[in-house]
């Protein structure tokens, strides 16, 4: 059970709210919910595009729509790129990788 509030009775690593010494939500949160945000407003600007693309296709093109959809699924792509955050590097090949640096050391 988690004792932070506003967290909620879920314990996931996501949803649980880090608070440092000043009381601000930490950087980690930030970033996952820039990033969920970002995608939302990918997939809804490209299903308003869509939705553009079918009322053109109509011979009824509601250009109002196009604008609104190309702003979503720029501001989307800004938010991922702002937030993204690289993998932790993998320790797939360790063995591999640690044979060959004991046979550099070796020579």
């Amino acid at each position: 059970m988690n004792n932070n509030p506003g967290a909620g009775n879920c314990s996931h690593p996501a949803h649980v709210l880090v608070r440092g010494e000043s009381g601000q939500v930490s950087l980690r949160l930030a970033r996952i919910m820039g990033f969920r945000i970002g995608v939302f407003f990918v997939l809804l600007g490209g299903m308003s595009m869509w939705v553009y693309f079918a009322t053109d296709f109509a011979d009824a093109p509601i250009y109002w729509l196009f604008f609104a959809s190309l702003g979503l699924l720029i501001l989307g792509i800004i938010l991922i790129r702002r937030n993204y955050s690289p993998p932790p590097p993998s320790d797939r090949f360790r063995l591999l990788r640690r044979r060959k640096r004991e046979e550099r050391e070796d020579r």
